[in-house]
């Protein structure tokens, strides 16, 4: 049920596409989209991903939700439901498996667990499914995970160069400072 629109994955993947041209109009172009101070207010240079970064975020994003509205072309609302609760065990695994994920502590293991029973609970009523669905709402999990997965891990990067870009700047301001100091005693005497 597609609800008259025509060619909505084309569409959606037509978006990304644009975001992606943006993106290397930019690099080519050497801008940064906004400026990125640090806390003193000093302008740090932008952070620019990788293209190859750049391009699977965008094919991740833009698949993630392509695969949601295809699951529920081809299952019921409560399938659907009950695949998208297996993202968050998926990214967990996804994480602790490529060194990144913490442990996860009782409570926060409870919560999820409580979270689970409730939507199985509310959706099994209305679970229908065939083999297609069964294997798009796959995909959809996977695809999701490993989108999510990326993100943060890209998030991570970006914080960790901008502290280490921010470590060098101090430095550099406190090698500057040092060297007027040695100046002005050498000038004072």
């Amino acid at each position: 049920m597609t609800h008259g629109a025509r060619a909505p994955l084309f569409l959606t993947f037509m978006g990304y596409l644009l975001i992606v041209l943006y993106h290397q109009l930019q690099r080519t172009r050497n801008i940064g989209i906004a400026p990125v101070f640090d806390v003193e207010g000093a302008q740090l240079p932008p952070y620019r991903p990788p293209t190859k970064v750049v391009v699977a975020l965008v094919l991740l994003t833009a698949t993630a939700p392509s695969l949601a509205n295809a699951s529920l072309m081809f299952n019921s609302v409560g399938f659907t439901q009950l695949s998208k609760v297996l993202t968050t065990p998926s990214i967990a695994f996804i994480e602790r498996a490529r060194g990144h994920g913490h442990p996860l502590d009782a409570p926060r293991l409870l919560s999820m667990v409580f979270i689970h029973v409730g939507v199985y609970v509310a959706s099994v009523a209305d679970v229908t499914l065939n083999r297609t669905g069964c294997l798009v709402a796959l995909a959809n999990v996977c695809v999701t995970a490993r989108y999510k997965t990326a993100w943060s891990s890209a998030s991570r990067d970006a914080i960790a160069r901008r502290r280490a870009t921010r470590a060098a700047h101090e430095a550099a301001q406190t090698l500057a400072l040092d060297e007027r100091a040695a100046v002005r005693e050498l000038v004072e005497h």
